[in-house]
């Protein structure tokens, strides 16, 4: 083989196994690719047949035990008592004024709503003809500032201005308690000119996922966990549905893909929200579309909202037609401007919540005498987020809080968490939530003092009661709420206050008194005569002995110009001569316009020094 073969050769075998080489890369990213292709494809139809099927996100909606617990009364057996018409005037102007009521008026307002709904309500609401307009309000969802904007421009309720408010009034919105408090005072103080219809957002899974809950809670600390009962039960009451002038159907989501009359929706009972995808009865598809359905251009399940269905504008003709009504009037969705109609305007949409996503604008719909629907007013005002309601109510908030509890002071040193809790108990107080005794330790610190948190309002008020002035180790303590700023005033007994007196003015056996002496001097003398452990003014809360005496009635404390405490009957002969000294020898001092020499015993000099120390009080 010549050398140009053997090259030709060489060259032959190495393109061959490069080939060889890019071809099996090249198979390596084919299968690569189809492995992901599938992948993706599995993906899209695991994604494809969840929406087909209709089925909701998991964790999202009511399981089995949730919607049975749902159903479930509220916790006491019978309504709190009810609200008189002026109470309620008041409570709608406080929360208008941004100022939540008590938790327990609270709970009594929506016991009532709920039950107004219950006696007075059906899933259909039949309406007459307004006599001048009817006001459609919209998606709330705990904006406040949208719904007093309404009531500020509209004015309240009257025989010329009805108010028809079309469900989700919470979620979202900080101020969601206050909107639906403000809702439920003006059904009960105008039921003849405001009603209520059922939105997808008044059910148990959307406030356990959307913030009405935590909002609740935020706001009623010590109520909300029966407030929260209360309110879903009233919520379990409202209509699905309104029908106004027999005309005029106003419903918050939209219809099912079936055949539906109005005998249909006014036989469905009220309840919790039927969800899923196999809904077996017709009642149950009818309920969750009646809340949930959106209307669209192609008929199927609601992809978007994994619930409910999208209908289309057959739909609603057919719908329109069978019970002779003219439009319907729909809430729902959130549009630019607050309003819209769809489906060749048989369908109106109306969204109250301004700035609810993307700056949207919110509107309102206005129905008049001749059944006409209109777009109202627009507006658009800022949206608060939590930390503006954080702020607004954060002092309400502390007060609600520190009204359960108590500041304990003058407690032994050795005392424990234990020894409190069962201290309290012996005096038949509530249930405690929180003993505060100092960081790290399960002592009371050197100040002697404990913070206590009560379960409630009426425990603390117990507490005070019962254990002020009482004794743990054979010291007396104080209990007051704990108030910022204000400070617990400590006495001695009044044995010891009369005892002082008499020392101080002398006693019957002829001894010299002790007015204008200097309080060491009274403060052993008492320890002689009543003995020192039963005369121990740290026991009653006093740090010295001076302090003790500043309770005593009628005495006063002065010092000399050597610093040294001496005490008076306020306004006696004694103390009358003490005041003029001290005006003399103040206006001698003017006088020289010098301070005193060494040798007259300045407060600062050696012999005043030592004068001072022979009368000194030890305790101060």
């Amino acid at each position: 083989m010549s050398g140009s073969e053997v090259g030709a050769a060489r060259c032959t075998v190495s393109r061959t196994d490069t080939e060889h080489d890019a071809s099996g890369a090249c198979s390596e990213l084919l299968e690569k690719r189809k492995r992901r292709a599938g992948s993706k494809d599995s993906k899209r139809r695991r994604k494809k047949e969840r929406r087909e099927a209709n089925t909701p996100v998991e964790g999202l909606f009511d399981s089995d035990e949730e919607r049975a617990a749902s159903q479930s009364i509220p916790p006491d057996s019978q309504d709190p008592l009810p609200l008189t018409r002026d109470a309620l005037h008041d409570v709608l102007q406080h929360l208008r004024e941004r100022n939540l009521p008590d938790g327990e008026v609270a709970l009594r307002l929506v016991a009532q709503a709920r039950s107004h709904l219950q006696k007075h309500c059906s899933s259909l609401v039949r309406l007459p003809s307004p006599s001048v307009r009817l006001i459609v309000v919209g998606d709330l969802h705990g904006h406040l500032n949208d719904l007093l904007h309404i009531l500020e421009v509209y004015g309240d309720p009257c025989q010329s201005t009805a108010y028809l408010f079309n469900g989700d009034f919470v979620d979202k919105g900080v101020w969601g308690p206050e909107v639906l408090l403000i809702l439920f005072c003006l059904l009960l103080l105008y039921p003849a000119y405001v009603n209520i219809n059922r939105g997808n957002h008044e059910s148990w899974t959307c406030n356990d996922r959307y913030g009405f809950r935590e909002h609740l809670m935020h706001a009623f600390p010590e109520y909300h966990i029966d407030l929260y009962s209360w309110i879903h039960a009233s919520f379990r009451c409202m209509p699905l549905c309104t029908l106004i002038g027999e005309k005029v159907c106003v419903m918050h989501g939209g219809l099912p893909l079936e055949p539906v009359s109005l005998s249909e929706i006014e036989a469905i009972p009220r309840g919790s929200v039927p969800l899923g995808s196999q809904l077996d009865k017709k009642a149950d598809r009818i309920f969750q579309a009646l809340l949930w359905s959106d209307p669209s251009k192609h008929a199927g399940p609601n992809k978007k909202r994994c619930v409910g269905w999208c209908f289309t504008q057959q739909h609603t003709e057919e719908f329109l037609k069978s019970n002779n009504l003219s439009c319907i009037v729909r809430s729902h969705e959130n549009i630019p401007t607050g309003f819209q109609r769809t489906h060749d305007g048989l369908i109106t949409t109306v969204f109250s919540a301004s700035n609810y996503y993307r700056q949207n604008s919110g509107s309102v719909a206005t129905i008049d005498n001749c059944l006409q629907v209109m777009q109202g007013i627009t507006w658009n005002k800022p949206h608060e987020h939590s930390h503006h309601r954080e702020s607004l109510s954060k002092k309400s908030f502390t007060e609600k809080m520190n009204a359960r509890k108590v500041f304990v002071t003058n407690l032994p040193c050795s005392v424990t968490e234990k020894e409190i809790r069962d201290w309290l108990s012996s005096h038949g107080c509530g249930r405690i939530s929180h003993v505060f005794c100092g960081k790290g330790r399960n002592t009371i610190e050197d100040a002697g003092y404990a913070h206590i948190q009560f379960d409630s309002v009426s425990s603390a008020s117990q507490a005070i009661q019962e254990c002020d002035n009482t004794e743990i180790h054979k010291r007396v303590v104080r209990v007051a709420l704990a108030k910022k700023g204000e400070k617990i005033q400590f006495e001695l007994p009044t044995n010891l206050r009369v005892a002082i007196r008499e020392l101080m003015h002398g006693a019957p056996n002829g001894q010299d008194a002790y007015e204008g002496k200097n309080i060491s001097m009274i403060r052993d003398a008492l320890h002689r005569q009543h003995g020192k452990e039963r005369f121990d003014v740290t026991r009653w809360g006093f740090k010295s002995f001076s302090s003790a005496m500043l309770t005593v009635g009628g005495v006063c404390l002065e010092y000399t110009s050597r610093t040294v405490l001496l005490a008076f009957f306020e306004g006696s002969q004694k103390h009358q001569a003490f005041k003029d000294a001290q005006r003399e020898q103040r206006s001698m001092l003017r006088e020289d316009n010098c301070q005193p020499t060494s040798t007259a015993s300045a407060p600062g000099s050696a012999a005043s020094r030592g004068q001072q120390d022979c009368y000194v009080d030890l305790y101060d």
